[in-house]
């Protein structure tokens, strides 16, 4: 039996993660206690690489489960190949990249260092090789930890994921979802919409523990108090339950505690 300690979406909000698990109680030195994060390691917050230092540790360590979230491979993607600026601009990746490379808006910095230099899309597909190179030869083993991260963890009584399981295919392991032709499986259920919460779930007795949305906008979707971001709890059969507490807005991380086998 383990007492396992479950966070979801940091968002790079690394002093507030610590603060919250010392008041939880969390020890890693103890070996019955387990931590596990789902997903959204990373963006918005300006800490991500404290959060990759300590996580990657405790993960190495055997004393964390790391899952995959939907900006995980936002990150990967970058160091991998991609050039596009939408996530840089778009969902925190700058705050991340930033934190890596030692400076503060290190795409706007690189422009300002010649005055000519316009910040443009043209421009970005010239920084971000320059950047990519710099993260990957400082943190080689930054990239294949990410590539290796799972999107789901099982337990006797509990499954923990980032958005949702596919509740409804022959087998939960291997889902069968498609949103918007872009995102297929796994990747279909990291990126979850709300009202994906509210699915059936006939292929497993299990608790499917969730992050990715907010619990005050799952609330909403029961008439319940939207500015309500504590723990959530799925009224109408108790199968879901949302950790997400909108960190970047609330500055607070929910804590889920629970007792059970691996």
């Amino acid at each position: 039996m383990k007492t396992i300690f479950v966070m979801s979406d940091p968002h790079g909000h690394y002093t507030i993660l610590k603060e919250t698990l010392f008041q939880g109680g969390y020890d890693e030195h103890n070996p019955d206690h387990l931590l596990i994060i789902c997903g959204d390691m990373f963006d918005r917050g300006e800490e991500s690489l404290e959060m990759f230092k300590y996580l990657y540790r405790l993960n190495k360590e055997g004393k964390a489960i790391i899952l995959k979230g939907n900006h995980e491979p936002m990150l990967e993607s970058f160091l991998k190949n991609n050039n596009d600026p939408f996530n840089y601009v778009n969902n925190g990746l700058k705050n991340t990249l930033g934190d890596l490379m030692h400076c503060t808006a290190p795409f706007e910095s690189f422009c300002l260092i010649d005055e000519e230099t316009p910040m443009s899309v043209e421009t970005f597909y010239k920084w971000a090789p320059i950047a990519r190179k710099q993260i990957n030869e400082e943190y080689p083993e930054l990239l294949p930890w990410l590539e290796s991260l799972p999107y789901y963890y099982e337990t006797k009584n509990y499954i923990f994921t980032h958005g949702m399981i596919d509740g409804i295919c022959e087998d939960w392991h291997h889902p069968k979802k498609d949103l918007y032709g872009k995102y297929l499986d796994w990747d279909a259920c990291t990126w979850a919409r709300p009202e994906d919460f509210k699915n059936s779930i006939v292929n497993t007795d299990k608790t499917v523990v969730v992050g990715h949305i907010h619990c005050g906008l799952l609330r909403s979707l029961y008439g319940e108090d939207e500015n309500d971001n504590s723990i959530f709890v799925r009224p109408d059969d108790k199968k879901v339950i949302g950790i997400d507490t909108c960190t970047i807005r609330t500055k607070k991380i929910n804590l889920l505690i629970i007792e059970d086998e691996l």
